[in-house]
């Protein structure tokens, strides 16, 4: 094999790779862009999709509702709502269980808090599948719902494939 052909498939691999790993577009009042992963669904069956937003200098995993015009983050035992967030889409969808700080390698990093990485989780808050942050420092899921941040030991966190 040449080298250009070489770099060319190595090229290609890097793309297609970063594109599985899904990008993060910025949006506001409730829009959400094709291809957004869907984390979980509301107490109404109204898809919650993976976003993040900004809060003070960190970036934070969180809940978009489209009928929200807000993205929902847990903060510090609130349920925070900002305007300005970022969407995931053509991400990874593979959900793994996951308990305590026995986070996989391949899991997915969403953000940062005070220096430490944010992971995106799931996890059910009064019979809800809703979607949060794990903080890698406390390996616990902290959950934004019904103006509340609920935290869980036992949960599911977002992965990408290992071929990449």
């Amino acid at each position: 094999m040449s080298l250009y052909y070489y770099l060319l498939f190595v090229f290609i691999n890097l793309l297609m790779c970063s594109y599985a790993s899904g990008i993060w577009v910025s949006a506001s009042g409730g829009v959400i862009p094709d291809g957004a992963v869907i984390g979980g669904v509301d107490n109404e069956n109204r898809p919650l999709f993976v976003v993040r937003a900004r809060v003070d200098d960190n970036v934070v995993p969180g809940k978009l509702v489209t009928t929200f015009a807000y993205s929902h983050i847990p903060w510090y035992g609130k349920e925070i709502q900002r305007a300005q967030y970022e969407v995931l889409i053509n991400g990874p969808n593979r959900w793994v269980p996951c308990r305590g700080k026995n986070i996989p390698s391949n899991a997915f990093r969403a953000g940062v808090e005070s220096g430490t990485a944010m992971y995106i989780c799931r996890g059910h808050v009064l019979g809800v599948r809703t979607v949060g942050k794990v903080h890698s420092g406390y390996g616990i899921c902290y959950l934004p719902f019904a103006g509340n941040e609920h935290s869980i030991s036992a949960y599911e966190i977002l992965v990408e494939d290992a071929n990449c």
